[in-house]
Order: structure tokens, then sequence, then C-alpha cells
């Protein structure tokens, strides 16, 4: 369940945004 979950949020375009959003606050 957690993995197509997880399929369904990437392929939702607010969700990249987010990723986006979090990845840039992130240390890398």
């Amino acid at each position: 369940c957690l993995i197509i979950d997880e399929a369904d949020r990437i392929l939702d375009p607010n969700f990249e945004e987010d990723m986006r959003k979090i990845l840039s606050i992130l240390p890398k």
C-alpha cells in the first residue's frame, strides 16, 4: 500500500513541487 500511495503522490504535480521545496531546504 505504501508503495502505491507513494507512486500516486509522485504522479501528483503538487507533490513534485513540494518535493522540490523540501529538497531545496534539506542540506545536500
